[in-house]
């Protein structure tokens, strides 16, 4: 806990200025989860009184256009650093707040803040360890200067390694409190606490959103009409072992079948992508070569903001996604849900949001694709959650954001009453017994494939910087054998001269000799 937790708020009353870091701001690329989480903190902290803010972004610039707040850049670690250049650049950091010599944008926005945020995310994991360095340096920084860090809206693994295992630790416990939003991540994040009992579970802050009239306007110029299935599939198969093109059929196919179903037609809602109407998205990219594949009720939109994503989804009959935040979106709305698992690190995530309000088992994963079609027609059977148990999650997530800022406040952070989920949904049907069955045993495969990837690219990394020591040494040695070489020709040169000059002075010195030789026998 930061030295501002101990007493009063730093203001000695209502906090008036906080810091925010999200992963957003990138130039082209929208990331709609991400920034919905992003802009539920804003909206949040605003509502609270909370008006002087500044995002720590990518890349200022294309925050502050979006959101119309002040931004700076965030440190600023690279996907493609190896571990060595994170760790110095890290190092690097401290050793410069240790010594008072770190400065710019960030590190001002952080020392003048009442409070700092690390916005929502599944961040928190070795498969993107950049992630990890960025907030753990965000929360030297404001350890350093006293100002009482809040992080919200987190998943954390589920693939862990031992580095990243004790920097998520750092953040844990410099944290004043730490929101879980799902029960694999809240247990994980409680093992590693100091303090567990500052570890809450909560929801994803994703649930707070709503389309506003804007989004709703924008919404309705698409023409979509009547009923709608609203689906999002990335790019990326996951650990499907798919083809790209066994991936677009299958989905094509599910798709279709839906539709003829349901009546209604297919949206395909990419997640990830440039905002501009040119701009190159891969998962709008993957949506058209999945409508060419399918029938003409499938169409494919370009990617959009979060509040006119939610203005479509207002309307659906169902939503199915490989993406994480339409497990969070649909079911706020009363919106039938399924997810499709990939990957160990969408199930947690999607199990997480789906339990969170009693859907747990509406999670398909990958492996068993065959049940996707029945769970989804499960599922708008089922219908969606109760609409008082979503007012409830709702307010709950609400309390969450008091706690945050009172804290702040005060100096003094108190727990809400804890969120308590309903009881999970049993579906009927062989669908559901299938894809329980498949699911752990694709997780935990799936989970070990990353752990392996790592690992290779941890021996490959390895054997990289050896390589380049070796290749280091080698030109030393060859540079030492030139300079050698020269020294030895230099040796010998001056050897020479030295002979030359010895053979001089004998020279000189027998001539010398016979000289006097010659003088004494003239005297004789």
């Amino acid at each position: 806990m930061s030295e501002a937790g101990a007493g009063v708020g730093r203001n000695g009353g209502a906090p008036r200025r906080a810091v925010v870091l999200g992963d957003i701001g990138r130039p082209g690329h929208y990331h709609l989860g991400d920034e919905a989480m992003t802009e539920v903190a804003i909206e949040q902290l605003r509502a609270r009184g909370v008006h002087d803010l500044t995002l720590a972004a990518v890349d200022p610039e294309t925050a502050q256009a979006f959101y119309g707040v002040a931004a700076v850049r965030q440190f600023g670690f690279v996907w493609n650093w190896s571990r060595q250049k994170h760790e110095a650049a890290l190092a690097g950091l401290t050793e410069a707040l240790r010594d008072g010599t770190a400065t710019g944008p960030l590190v001002e926005a952080v020392r003048t803040a009442d409070l700092a945020v690390i916005a929502g995310g599944g961040n928190l994991t070795s498969e993107y360890p950049l992630h990890v360095y960025e907030r753990v340096a965000f929360a030297r920084i404001a350890a350093h200067f006293g100002v009482p860090l809040y992080i919200t809206s987190q998943t954390v693994g589920p693939v862990l390694r031992a580095r990243e295992r004790e920097l998520v630790k750092e953040i844990v416990d410099t944290a004043e409190c730490f929101g879980a939003r799902e029960r694999f991540s809240a247990a994980l994040v409680r093992e590693l606490a100091a303090a567990p009992d500052r570890v809450r579970h909560t929801l994803d802050d994703g649930i707070l959103l709503r389309a506003d009239e804007s989004g709703r306007l924008d919404a309705t110029e698409l023409g979509l009409g009547g009923r709608v299935i609203v689906a999002s599939f990335a790019a990326d198969q996951g650990a499907t072992g798919w083809s790209r093109e066994a991936y677009v059929a299958k989905v094509a196919r599910a798709l279709d079948e839906l539709a003829v179903a349901l009546d209604a037609r297919v949206v395909l809602a990419p997640h990830t992508g440039g905002l501009e109407p040119a701009a190159a998205s891969r998962d709008h990219e993957i949506g058209l070569e999945i409508a060419a594949a399918g029938s003409e009720a499938i169409i494919a939109l370009p990617v959009l903001p979060a509040r006119e994503y939610l203005a479509i989804l207002e309307s659906a009959v169902l939503s199915i996604s490989t993406r994480y935040h339409p497990t969070v979106f649909a079911p706020a709305l009363g919106i039938p849900t399924v997810g499709v698992s990939t990957s160990s690190y969408s199930s947690v995530r999607m199990r997480g949001a789906l339990g969170n309000v009693g859907l747990e088992r509406f999670v398909v994963p990958a492996a068993a694709w065959e049940q996707l079609v029945p769970a989804a027609l499960a599922a708008v059977a089922n219908g969606a959650p109760a609409a008082a148990h979503i007012r409830s999650a709702v307010d709950f997530q609400g309390r969450w954001w008091d706690a945050l800022v009172r804290g702040a406040g005060t100096g003094s952070w108190v727990a809400p009453d804890a969120y308590s989920a309903p009881e999970q949904v049993d579906p009927d049907g062989a669908w559901s017994e299938l894809s329980e069955a498949v699911a752990p045993v694709f997780d935990a495969l799936t989970a070990e494939r990353v752990v392996v990837r790592l690992e290779r690219e941890d021996g490959a990394a390895a054997l990289a910087a050896a390589e380049g020591r070796a290749r280091e040494e080698r030109l030393r040695a060859e540079d030492l054998e030139r300079r050698l070489s020269k020294l030895q020709a230099e040796r010998d040169a001056l050897a020479g001269q030295l002979a030359a000059a010895r053979e001089r002075r004998v020279v000189r010195f027998a001539d010398a000799a016979g000289d006097v030789v010659r003088r004494v026998r003239r005297r004789a």
